[in-house]
């Protein structure tokens, strides 16, 4: 199965078919995604401690790979971010997810959790 065509973010799954017009069948090629959270933190002495977090959604993966400006910018094209955020948020990777944070006070609001993608 030739997969050198394929997007970042995109894998086969061999295991769903789609017959084309002259009857031969093609596997499907999928986006792959993963989870956009809503983060409920408290405040400790100098940082933030996540107490619950919420799946609002799914978002496809290459998303954790955008520059912080662009995924903020996709963010807000998604209607996920307001556009009164501009220049309020930042990003931080913690190596398991794309956090997105308020520049004033460093608390975290969403996380796109690419450490949940298994390749």
């Amino acid at each position: 199965m030739n997969t050198e065509n394929l997007a970042p973010g995109e894998r086969v799954n061999p295991a769903v078919l789609q017959e084309q017009s002259n009857g031969q069948a093609l596997p499907v090629i999928e986006t792959v995604c993963c989870s956009l959270l809503s983060i409920d933190a408290w405040r400790d002495a100098d940082s933030w401690t996540w107490n619950n977090w919420f799946h609002i959604g799914k978002v496809p993966v290459t998303m954790a790979d955008m520059k912080p400006r662009a995924l903020l910018r996709e963010l807000r094209a998604r209607g996920i971010l307001t556009a009164g955020s501009a220049g309020q948020l930042a990003c931080e990777d913690d190596g398991y997810n794309v956090v997105v944070i308020k520049r004033s006070t460093r608390e975290p609001l969403l996380a796109v959790a690419y450490g949940e993608v298994t390749p």
